[in-house]
């Protein structure tokens, strides 16, 4: 198959991910993939990177910072000129804001072939966007959030959803059973795999007495609020504790806590040292809120967490119940700082319970949420819509 991939992220971030991950997976079984993002800085011409048969197009954008997440009118027509003389047999739209969605339509029209759209977050109608730090560009954007979020589901050939919460949603709309897929996050089980606690310390350099509780990424604002009011409950009864914040964060570094040498930062990292640093931790955890915004998504760092062998403590919120509520592959705790903290302290304590949620859950994630494994959902779907589409 010739298959033409649409997202609006940067390389590195959000979607992006999903796509370049089922990108790789599908070009490796003979398809030829052509994955649609958009540039880090060019804003006036296009950049194309091959990798044998995955072909990954930059396109040129006018925006800025977070704007440059698929607002973009120009991106927008210049992706439509680049992909409208092309032949490809199906569209993969990741997500629907305009630089997605838009060409891919124009395509549909244009070739007459099946376009599929991949909903992976849960951001208007009390989502995401109404969970970050308010500003005057997330209230305007709300409302548009919502509609391009929207109001193009029932019109796709088909729709894959990340979580019950987004199947559930779909549905109401009006999509189709039989057009609707529900496929979970991958995990990098290959490149992220387990190593020893005392290695992968030595190896950065790290106190290999302290207690590191984990955490990667960015965090909505509350979620971030239950794990630093946590963490200061585990500081009571472990003081030497540290909270190690891996990769980007947006959470403030100018805290007491931070000045007292109890949160260690270390910003981008290449991924060979985040296996090293998710190893090095005694326990990774996921504070997560019980609100639209968290059921409605499936947190991809829980995936990098589960590869690498870790004990997770999490939230009984949105797939995540179903993920751990068997207390095999990681705990979950209420979103509160005691409930929270004592679950933490529980994994910290128990060196047989850690092992045994590292292993379970590297099992778990090697079995059901490998690239492979989801990738083999994800073909036999493409095969039913152009079928169905023909």
């Amino acid at each position: 198959m010739k298959l033409l991939m649409l997202n609006h992220n940067v390389i590195g971030r959000g979607g992006y991910l999903r796509a370049f991950n089922y990108g790789r997976e599908l070009s490796s079984r003979g398809h030829n993939v052509s994955l649609v993002t958009i540039s880090e800085k060019r804003r006036f011409s296009f950049e194309i990177i091959k990798h044998d048969r995955l072909e990954i197009v930059k396109s040129p954008d006018l925006l800025w910072g977070r704007l440059r997440s698929g607002w973009d009118l120009w991106d927008t027509l210049a992706r439509i000129a680049h992909i409208l003389p092309k032949q490809f047999d199906l569209i993969h739209c990741v997500d629907s804001r305009p630089t997605v969605i838009l060409p891919g339509l124009a395509l549909r029209h244009a070739k007459k072939i099946p376009l599929i759209i991949d909903w992976g977050d849960w951001w208007g109608r009390g989502g995401t966007i109404y969970e970050r730090k308010g500003n005057i560009l997330d209230l305007f954007f709300a409302p548009i959030e919502t509609y391009f979020e929207e109001a193009f589901q029932t019109r796709a050939d088909g729709v894959i959803v990340l979580t019950k919460a987004l199947e559930r949603r779909a549905l109401s709309m009006g999509v189709k059973r039989n057009k609707l897929l529900k496929i979970d996050h991958g995990a990098d089980t290959r490149r992220i795999r387990p190593i020893k606690r005392l290695s992968a310390r030595k190896k950065l350099g790290l106190d290999t007495r302290a207690v590191f509780i984990g955490y990667l990424g960015v965090i909505l604002k509350k979620d971030g609020e239950l794990l630093i009011r946590s963490f200061n409950e585990v500081l009571r009864n472990y003081p030497k504790a540290k909270l190690l914040i891996i990769g980007n964060s947006n959470l403030s570094q100018n805290t007491i806590l931070n000045e007292l040498n109890k949160i260690v930062f270390t910003d981008k990292i290449s991924y060979e040292k985040l296996n090293l640093y998710l190893a090095a931790c005694d326990v990774m955890v996921l504070p997560l809120h019980d609100n639209i915004a968290n059921a409605g998504r499936w947190p991809s760092k829980v995936c990098d967490y589960m590869a690498a062998g870790c004990p997770i403590v999490t939230c009984p919120v949105g797939d995540m119940v179903d993920l751990f509520s068997d207390g095999n592959k990681g705990i979950l705790a209420r979103d509160n700082p005691e409930t929270f903290s004592k679950a933490i302290m529980r994994v910290i304590e128990d060196e047989d319970l850690k092992v045994k949620l590292g292993k379970n859950a590297r099992n778990y994630a090697e079995k059901f949420l490998d690239w492979t494994v989801i990738t083999d959902k994800l073909e036999k779907f493409y095969l039913q819509i152009i079928d169905c589409y023909n």
